[in-house]
């Protein structure tokens, strides 16, 4: 697929790039079908089977193929959304944070039956606020 030779440094990185990101997506492919996780975590996690902790159950896959995958360090990304809640804050928010407490949950358990827990950051952000001060039925956009 990425046979032609480059005329330019840019392309030749460019090039070299690409090649290594289809190396890289195989090897991951392959790791991640032959991975299995302890019978405790998966149990944990087919318990939940929720979007967030399907997508912690896909990190610790990961994690747990790092030796085969040549990783040293690597950075996660998973997500949970839908906090816009105009009413029926209280329950929604228990809700999802519940969810997010069980996938990190079963994620933790897994690092620490590993001895990997102290070599891992769980770091949580979010970009949206909302009012203290109710409008009847929830909150309101914050600035």
């Amino acid at each position: 697929m990425n046979k032609h030779v480059a005329d330019s440094i840019y392309g030749k990185t460019f090039s070299e790039a690409i090649s290594s990101a289809i190396l890289r997506k195989n090897l991951l492919e392959q790791s991640i079908g032959d991975s299995l996780l302890d019978t405790t975590t998966e149990a944990c996690f087919t318990r939940l089977e929720t979007p967030i902790s399907n997508q912690f159950k896909q990190v610790a896959h990961i994690i747990a193929q790092r030796n085969n995958l040549q990783s040293i360090c690597d950075v996660f990304y998973v997500q949970l959304g839908s906090f816009d809640s105009h009413s029926d804050n209280y329950f929604g928010t228990a809700e999802k944070l519940s969810m997010l407490n069980g996938a990190i949950q079963c994620f933790a358990n897994n690092m620490k039956g590993n001895g990997l827990w102290n070599n891992v950051t769980v770091m949580s952000a979010s970009e949206f606020g909302q009012t203290l001060t109710s409008n009847g039925a929830g909150t309101d956009h914050a600035w």
